[in-house]
């Protein structure tokens, strides 16, 4: 059974994981609670260092962030940004998808909105 947890002890809990997992600084991970109950939001995993790139930080950084997700039942839900040439929008949503999100409805401005349910352990 799933531990409720608060949206801010969910980004601390994710924090403090991140560190532990010595995930380098260059992996910037913004999260923000969610409009409804035990969803957080996730408005950016991006590397900010060309030497970092391709080591696989960004994944081990959302790994955490879902299996915590699927520890308390959260949801996450983001909105597909492309950040640059070698991380545009469709390489980008190919990756989340890859990692369990599906589509859900476009955003506000008609953005490609991606979700990730928890999964519950049996």
């Amino acid at each position: 059974m799933a531990t409720i947890i608060s949206p801010e002890a969910f980004i601390e809990e994710f924090e403090e994981r991140r560190e532990n997992a010595a995930i380098p600084s260059c992996i910037q991970v913004d999260l923000t609670p969610g409009k409804i109950p035990n969803a957080i939001v996730l408005d950016r995993i991006e590397n900010t260092s060309d030497k970092a790139r391709g080591n696989g930080h960004s994944k081990r950084a959302l790994n955490i962030l879902v299996s915590l997700a699927d520890e308390h039942s959260y949801s996450i839900k983001l909105t597909v940004h492309g950040l640059n040439e070698i991380t545009d929008e469709e390489r980008l949503a190919k990756w989340y998808l890859g990692e369990g999100f599906v589509c859900d409805e476009p955003s506000e401005n008609g953005e490609r909105a991606l979700i990730r349910s928890p999964k519950l352990k049996r």
